[in-house]
């Protein structure tokens, strides 16, 4: 037929990755008309002139992908029948002839940006999926027919149908890959794509319909409501008139990816926002007078740089309150919508940006407050991604952030893992279901054509790891999807009050190596924000450990009261000096065991994959052989203390002799005081690396970490003979399962696993080796085996 097709086109890398290029004509690329008139068609059985596209392909070897989308008479074509030739130059005896027979509308073609060092590279998209699925079908012992879990989630994008390919056939090969990958999810299963989807025997989906932009910009908008309300009342109307059965497929809406949080300029011009501030203040029992004014007129939100005395530095601290307040607020009419009209039962859930975990930002202060999203359930999922500067060994780490934000309304946890790299998909898979993740969104599968970001649809190692570890995961279904982690006694402080004052990274780096090396040997972690202090929760711990500089004065006394009862206090250099309004704070000096203390902060970058490697250490903290801190050396990186004890015994020295480590009894409970960071000197020789799992981790470093949970007797419900590898044990009233994952990359020929469940134990099973020998120790059982990467032990 005469046709007239839109160019559009994918570039894998920037700065501009999206160009539209118009219709290609018979006059020229972008001229002579829109696609609706016949005079500029290209008529049947006739070639039509050359376009130049070279503006829109990137350099080399990177690939970009041209989309055609035909249109005869302005209406899409029923099937894409055509020859088309992509050639250097402008010449048709040097150009590669490439023949398309396709359900649907659009061809795309994936081009080399030098086409004549790389022609091989070129090729037709639905020639791409058919060499996927030819790949996937030939993975030894897998099938799309393999059981699937049913309980977790395990989600990938198949992405590009209706933008990138319109072709059924297409959009079924690659849907069989992801469910022979062992995908139970893929996103927004409407219509065609729930029916393609289902045949390949996933019938599950997650949905995508982000809170509506507009109510974003200005949080205290009294129209948001209204608006959020009326879009997802049209999405569900929508949804249903196209296909009725879709929502009962839906078990999860994303509201948002990584959103951020207010805007401070914004709340200071606008009147809604302004107003809103002042209730919110006068809702707290403040008065102008708390911020040095006499009339409410005079108050508005503050930045902190203009936070130069008391009264303006209260007035920050409450304007950041007030911004992540009205943002979560936001959120919250969203979850309530999408319950409202997609389904009372849908999980909701916004991707965090994690940039206190990864050093872009300051986590808590630079995005939204997970804590405070939890407590307010302006999600009713947590969620956010495993990049993290502390590389694939942290995937733990924002799981139990998460899991710990959400606790107040037990809400449950879902994670991205980016699933390029084989050898360490298992181990980030492990790790983030036994802290407690039960939705898994692999990113992801692409294809790469339609979407090139983190694709490992060109990845076949990391697809045949990917289906090796979903259907380990399915082994294991019945216990891990009812498993609750066990109940930590020991809880590391992420409080916000630090965040808004920081200057540097220094903390988030010590809180993540703490949480590290408490986790190489097995002691489960919480992670506890300033409500939670406020409101008693230490009452559940034996020990905290307290990193962040700043507190408020209300968690200080909690803390200190928490510590003369019977608590073990571990602080670092810096913690606990400054309240939430950055004015001295003394209520723990003398929990310290010190009479004053200075310290010093260089500014430096702290990130452990980036910075750290390159940080060189002249100073060194001896430590004496007491128990059960135990006689080692460790680097002083960044911060250091000057102090003199009072009632506190010394039992570590700087190189010139000063203190660096002091133990002072409080009561009932005892306070460590390191004057350096503990976590980052940790981190900092186990010599990290950007590309590589840090390996050499010295276990007497982390024996001075770990020392005060060996203090308080903390008895771990799971643990390894070997250090560094990470487990937990999840209960169930059907029974338990350990999850290993051995960072040490190294087999392990014997190891012996502690269990001490709830209950009685009658077997003990490793989905891998089979059902293991018991020996009955005190309070438990243990078994012994080989490890190689990862092993489930199902416990009956």
């Amino acid at each position: 037929v005469p046709t007239s097709p839109q160019v559009q086109s994918y570039i894998r890398r920037g700065p501009v990755y999206y160009n539209d290029l118009g219709y290609a004509t018979r006059t020229g690329l972008g001229t002579g008309g829109t696609g609706e008139l016949r005079e500029f068609e290209v008529p049947s059985g006739e070639w039509s002139p050359w376009y130049e596209i070279t503006k829109i392909v990137d350099t080399d070897k990177f690939l970009a992908t041209v989309h055609l989308h035909f249109r005869t008479g302005g209406k899409p074509v029923n099937k894409a029948k055509l020859d088309l030739q992509v050639a250097p130059e402008p010449v048709q005896q040097s150009g590669k002839t490439l023949n398309e027979d396709l359900d649907g509308d659009i061809v795309t073609v994936l081009v080399p940006g030098n086409l004549r060092k790389y022609p091989d590279l070129l090729e037709l998209a639905s020639h791409n999926t058919r060499r996927h699925i030819e790949t996937a079908r030939a993975f030894p012992g897998v099938s799309a027919k393999d059981k699937k879990t049913t309980g977790i989630k395990l989600e990938t994008y198949i992405c590009g149908f209706g933008s990138t390919y319109n072709s059924e056939r297409m959009l079924s090969e690659e849907m069989e890959v992801g469910s022979i990958l062992g995908m139970n999810s893929f996103g927004d299963l409407v219509g065609t794509p729930r029916q393609v989807a289902s045949a390949v025997g996933v019938t599950q989906t997650f949905m995508q319909r982000w809170i509506p932009y507009q109510a974003l910009p200005c949080p205290s908008n009294p129209d948001n409501p209204r608006t959020i309300e009326d879009f997802y009342r049209s999405e569900a109307e929508k949804i249903r008139k196209e296909d009725p059965d879709a929502l009962q497929r839906a078990y999860r809406d994303k509201l948002y990816d990584e959103p951020g949080t207010g805007n401070l300029d914004h709340i200071a011009a606008c009147a809604n926002c302004t107003s809103a501030f002042r209730e919110f203040l006068k809702q707290h029992n403040l008065s102008p007078a708390n911020f040095g004014r006499k009339d409410w007129n005079e108050i508005n939100v503050l930045k902190r740089e203009a936070a130069t005395d008391l009264p303006s530095r209260r007035l920050y601290y409450w304007s950041i309150q007030f911004r992540d307040a009205s943002m979560a607020k936001v959120f919250q009419v969203g979850t309530q919508m999408v319950e409202k009209y997609l389904g009372k039962n849908l999980w909701t859930s916004a991707n965090f940006t994690n940039g206190g975990l990864s050093d872009w930002a300051g986590g808590l202060i630079d995005g939204p407050d997970w804590f405070l999203f939890g407590r307010e359930r302006a999600e009713s999922m947590m969620w956010s991604e495993d990049w993290t500067s502390q590389g694939p060994e942290g995937t733990g780490y924002p799981v139990d952030v998460l899991r710990s934000a959400g606790s107040p309304n037990n809400l449950p946890v879902g994670m991205y893992l980016i699933s390029y790299d084989p050898v360490t998909i298992p181990l980030r898979t492990y790790s983030a279901l036994m802290h407690g993740a039960k939705c898994l969104n692999f990113y992801c599968y692409g294809p790469f054509y339609a979407f090139a970001d983190g694709s490992v649809s060109e990845n076949v190692p990391a697809q045949k790891a990917l289906a090796a570890v979903t259907r380990e995961v399915a082994k294991a279904d019945d216990l891990l999807t009812p498993g609750q982690v066990p109940s930590a006694k020991v809880a590391i402080s992420y409080f916000k009050s630090h965040e808004m004052w920081q200057t540097d990274t220094a903390i988030s780096v010590e809180r993540r190596n703490t949480y590290l090396a408490l986790t190489h040997e097995n002691y489960p972690v919480d992670l506890v924000d300033e409500p939670m202090v406020e409101q008693g929760k230490l009452s559940q711990y034996k020990v905290l450990y307290l990193v962040d500089s700043n507190l408020s004065k209300a968690a200080s006394e909690k803390i200190k009261d928490w510590t003369a009862k019977g608590g073990i206090l571990v602080t670092c250099a810096g913690a606990g000096l400054k309240d939430e309004f950055n004015d001295e704070l003394n209520t723990l000096k003398g929990v310290f065991g010190v009479s004053d203390l200075t310290v010093a902060k260089p500014q430096m970058g702290y990130r452990e994959r980036y910075d750290l490697p390159l940080v060189k250490t002249t100073e060194m903290v001896s430590l004496s052989g007491d128990a059960p801190f135990g006689a080692t050396q460790l680097p002083v990186v960044g911060y250091r203390e000057t102090l003199t004890p009072s009632t506190g015994s010394v039992f570590g020295a700087f190189s010139d002799g000063k203190p660096a480590a002091i133990l002072n009894r409080v009561g009932k409970g005892q306070s460590v005081r390191f004057a350096f960071l503990p976590g980052v000197a940790y981190a900092k020789d186990g010599k990290p690396s950007a590309t590589k799992v840090a390996v050499d981790y010295i276990d007497a470093e982390r024996h001075v970490i770990t020392a005060a949970a060996r203090l308080a007797q903390v008895v771990r419900p799971l643990e390894c003979s070997v250090a560094r590898v990470e487990a937990n044990l999840l209960s169930s009233p059907r029974g338990s399962v350990a999850l290993l994952a051995n960072w040490t990359m190294q087999p392990i020929q014997s190891l012996t696993v502690t269990l001490r469940p709830a209950r009685a134990v009658k077997t003990v099973e490793s989905i891998k080796r089979g059902k293991l020998s018991l020996k009955k120790v005190s309070g438990g059982v243990q078994v012994t085996l080989p490890l190689d990467t990862t092993d489930m032990l199902l416990v009956r």
